[in-house]
């Protein structure tokens, strides 16, 4: 984590949505999928079902030293309606070891990238709850082990190019995450 350096610049949730598309459309487009209605999503028929995937950003919104972040799931259901089923998992989930160990380092890179906030900045905060002090230090350390299966991981950015980054991420393990979820929904 750096001391002094610039606040980041906001990056909406439009602009997060903008980047995924622009990097995961094509490929959600060659796998067969159509863009959903909601949210950033995409659906396609799988059987009698629809397999329905989506970006969705924090409701947390931006913070001016910790960024965001944003998630990625997936979820199976009669209609292709985000977040209706509860035949649902997140990409963390459906990731091999490797790539859970690669997630960690590019978390950790862009936490170490964040500025930390000024005493002043968090006395302020702290009128709103108690434990506001802890919550902030908190999107400020850094995972120094493995996540623990179950976790429930956020893709956390503090600019565009860390979207872009995560994105880029996504999309080459977006195959095999489809493949991974369907074998635990679907029988044969």
């Amino acid at each position: 984590m750096t001391d002094g350096g610039q606040v980041p610049t906001k990056v909406d949730s439009r602009r997060v949505y903008a980047i995924a598309r622009e990097v995961v459309g094509q490929l959600a487009k060659d796998l067969g999928f159509r863009r959903g209605k909601s949210m950033l999503s995409w659906t396609r028929p799988q059987g009698a079902q629809h397999l329905t995937f989506w970006f969705q950003v924090s409701q947390f919104g931006w913070d001016s030293y910790a960024g965001s972040r944003f998630t990625v799931e997936f979820q199976l259901w009669t209609r292709p309606e985000v977040g209706a089923s509860l035949q649902r998992a997140r990409l963390p989930e459906l990731l091999n070891d490797a790539d859970w160990d690669e997630l960690r380092q590019r978390q950790n890179l862009v936490i170490s990238r964040l500025v930390r906030p000024p005493r002043s900045y968090i006395e302020s905060m702290r009128s709103a709850s108690a434990d506001i002090e802890s919550l902030l230090s908190r999107q400020f350390e850094q995972a120094d082990k493995a996540y623990e299966k179950g976790t429930d991981i956020w893709f956390r950015y503090a600019s565009e190019d860390d979207v872009r980054e995560w994105c880029t991420f996504i999309k080459a393990r977006l195959p095999s995450a489809i493949e991974k979820f369907l074998e635990s929904f679907v029988s044969d």
